[in-house]
This record gives structure tokens, C-alpha cells and sequence, in this order.
């Protein structure tokens, strides 16, 4: 009777001590997670390094759009716009080189141009709009 008694007190510590090591939720997992969960810390260097890596990828693929001056003058472009064709402008009126440009647009959004002079001499400015929330992502 004392041996039912045991077997018995046995298996309930069993059972209440929960389930067999290879139904246990798996830990390596869980901690992946909860470690990708973490605020990650990243340099407004290293978000506009990547968005200019991303706007050159974009700018050989012709998937960005491009303002034509002067032809493209007209009052529908954005403000934005407007400002980098007249820096371009100025700078082909004072000779300088026309050099890629990053910049940051309000809060959420990354302006990248790149300009080019045709060989009919018009200057034509590659345009490409990134989300800052994009780039950041695609640096986790």
C-alpha cells in the first residue's frame, strides 16, 4: 500500500512539474525575438550613407524621375524641386561641378538628386523621393 501511496506521489510531482523538455517552448527563438524587439540606435550618417547607396541603385535603373531645365520650368514643380534646379543652376553659372545631392525633407522623407548635362546642353536632374522610415528599416 505505502508503494501505491509513493507511485502515486510520484506521478502527480510528475505531472505538475509541466511538460517534457522537448514540448518546452523554444528559448533560442524567443530570445531571437525579443532581441530583434530591442531599440536599435542608428546615425543619421549611416541612414543618409544608405539612402544615397539606394538613390544611385535607383538613378541606374531609371526608376527615379527627372526635371528638364529649362523645359521643366513651368509652376507645377514642387518647391523642393524648384530649389535644387536653381542650385544647379547657379552652379553651372559660376562653373562649379555638378555633384549628387542628399537631403533631409521634413520629418519623414530624403531628397536625392543627381544631375546630368545632355548633349543637347540642357541639365537634367535625376529626382528620387526615399521614405526615411525605409532606409532606416533596411539597416536592421
Amino acid at each position: 500500500m505505502k508503494n501505491i501511496w509513493a507511485i502515486i506521489l510520484y506521478s502527480v510531482c510528475l505531472i505538475s512539474c509541466g511538460p517534457l523538455p522537448n514540448n518546452q517552448t523554444d528559448t533560442v527563438a524567443y530570445k531571437e525575438e525579443l532581441k530583434s524587439r530591442e531599440i536599435q540606435i542608428v546615425s543619421e550618417g549611416k541612414i543618409l550613407a544608405q539612402a544615397e547607396a539606394w538613390g544611385d541603385s535607383i538613378c541606374q535603373t531609371s526608376l527615379g524621375f527627372s526635371l528638364r531645365y529649362p523645359a521643366d520650368t513651368a509652376n507645377n514643380i514642387p518647391f523642393a524641386e524648384k530649389e535644387i534646379i536653381s542650385a544647379y543652376q547657379y552652379a553651372l553659372s559660376v562653373q562649379e561641378s555638378l555633384i549628387k545631392n542628399l537631403q533631409l525633407v521634413g520629418e519623414d522623407s530624403i531628397l536625392y538628386t543627381l544631375p546630368h548635362i545632355n548633349s543637347d546642353s540642357t541639365l537634367e536632374i535625376q529626382v528620387v523621393w526615399l521614405s526615411k522610415k525605409q532606409v532606416i528599416l533596411s539597416l536592421l
